[in-house]
């Protein structure tokens, strides 16, 4: 069980990355097609 709470925040880091990365993709797609 010691590993398990490294795994955990591990993994949410990974996610907070990836949510951030395809939000800022998104939103420059998004400025790209408007103009």
């Amino acid at each position: 069980m010691k590993g398990n709470v490294l795994e955990t925040v591990m993994g949410a880091v990974v996610l907070v990355v990836a949510a951030l990365f395809l939000f800022f993709a998104y939103n420059t797609s998004q400025l790209r097609a408007v103009k």
